[in-house]
């Protein structure tokens, strides 16, 4: 038996193995009980019925207890247990008084971390002391010897129904059998059987629990596993949101190298404007990366792409795309989720700028697309990304006033369900 008593502490520790409690909820609580008891050891109740014993010999109590989560709580509890009981002429009488700490389990939680109802089942086991004062009688005539006060071990096992009718208030049944290390609650050495059996009790009692502070915070014994536990999705949003701050802080920071190192490239971009035939890089605003771009009046004869050529292209492309402008100036081309421009793309955009200069009173409107393929939101960034990456060109290499470009995103192409380059376009329109 005691074996088997202290193997049940075990099984209440593996809930706490695994919980990682929420502070907001509020923790403590406290009952008040009342009922009635029966003597389980060598002598039998002392009584006829059961209403003679709540009425005269009355057992009662109450418990604090804090609860650290929805499995599993500890408290201290107290008992004050009047007995009585007889052997033919024999019988004892006794006062006896229990403090013990204990452990609770929610077991319908254990079951379910769903579980959404007013009813709680708790299972409980505790251990502590047991003070009694037995006096015991030969006969009815014996005024009884007195044995004075005792102590001995109690193990209290026991299982708690309740239901709770309100945010504050829980109204509980409970039932326990307590186990002593000792025989001799009778008060004598001739029903002292040690080594053999020892004296039990079996308690059942009604109490009223209170559970604190619930008008300023919800109260962890009404609350189940899931309202009390973050949720998974919930922690990898919030890691993910982590993530999300640290790499805002890296283009932070990036932005403002960018903001040091943007008025040298433009000096050393000025410099070799000046200088024809000549290869040179440039950096977009936007993007961050070096781009490779190429004077092409400077190629081979066979590499050459004249002003006649790419707008003979041009007109070509336009009979292609299924929703044609005669009034476009040109098309530029990109590759599958890409921004980056093509040499041919560079080549449209010189010839764009060119004409600008010429006719300071031209304007230009850039309309981005995307194709069919991915989330309409997406397309959206990316075509107006892809606009933005041209008026960049036109401001930042060709000194065009920016106030005369507008860029517009147009977001993906629905009447055209496919994923082709010429879906993957900006349209240029010289107003």
């Amino acid at each position: 038996m005691k074996k088997i008593l202290l193997f049940i502490p075990a099984l209440f520790f593996v809930p706490v193995i695994f919980a990682q409690p929420k502070p907001e909820p509020y923790k403590w609580s406290f009952t008040v009980e009342a009922g009635t008891n029966q003597y389980d050891g060598d002598m039998s109740q002392f009584y006829n019925d059961l209403i003679q014993n709540t009425e005269y010999q009355l057992s009662y109590g109450g418990s604090v207890e804090y609860t650290f989560n929805p499995f599993i709580g500890l408290g201290v509890e107290f008992y004050h247990l009047p007995l009585s009981a007889k052997k033919e002429d024999n019988f004892f009488t006794s006062n006896m008084n229990h403090l013990n700490g204990y452990f609770s389990v929610n077991i319908l939680n254990l079951l379910s971390k769903d579980m959404d109802t007013k009813w709680a089942l708790y299972g409980t086991l505790g251990i502590g002391l047991a003070a009694y004062n037995s006096v015991f009688h030969t006969n009815d005539a014996d005024p009884g010897t007195s044995t004075g006060i005792r102590l001995a071990q109690t193990i209290p096992v026991g299982v708690v129904w309740e239901y709770n009718f309100t945010k504050f208030l829980a109204l509980g049944v409970k039932v326990q059998y307590r186990a002593h290390n000792k025989d001799n609650l009778e008060g004598s050495t001739s029903y002292d059987y040690k080594g053999v059996t020892n004296d039990y009790i079996e308690l059942g009692t009604v109490h009223l629990r209170w559970k604190l502070k619930t008008s300023k915070k919800e109260h962890v014994r009404n609350l189940n596993v899931r309202s009390f536990y973050p949720e998974k999705d919930m922690v990898t949003a919030l890691q993910a949101k982590t993530v999300a701050d640290s790499l805002q802080g890296t283009v932070d920071s990036l932005r403002r190298e960018l903001d040091i190192v943007k008025p040298k490239i433009e000096k050393i971009e000025a410099m070799l404007s000046n200088i024809p035939a000549q290869s040179t890089q440039t950096y977009t605003d936007n993007y961050k990366k070096t781009t490779q771009t190429t004077d092409y009046t400077d190629r081979a004869p066979e590499e050459k792409i004249k002003k006649s050529n790419i707008l003979k292209n041009t007109s070509k492309i336009r009979e292609t795309i299924q929703d044609t402008d005669d009034e476009s100036f040109g098309y530029v081309f990109f590759e599958f989720d890409e921004t980056e421009l093509s040499d041919d793309a560079y080549a449209i955009i010189k010839l764009v700028a060119k004409k600008m200069k010429t006719d300071p009173s031209l304007k230009l409107e850039i309309h981005g697309f995307a194709d069919y393929v991915g989330d309409s939101d997406y397309n959206q960034k990316l075509s107006q990304n892809r606009s933005d990456v041209i008026k960049n060109v036109l401001i930042n290499l060709h000194g065009i006033d920016g106030g005369r470009i507008t860029s517009i995103g147009k977001g993906r192409l629905t009447n055209i369900k496919t994923a082709t380059r010429l879906n993957r376009r900006c349209v240029l329109y010289l107003l």
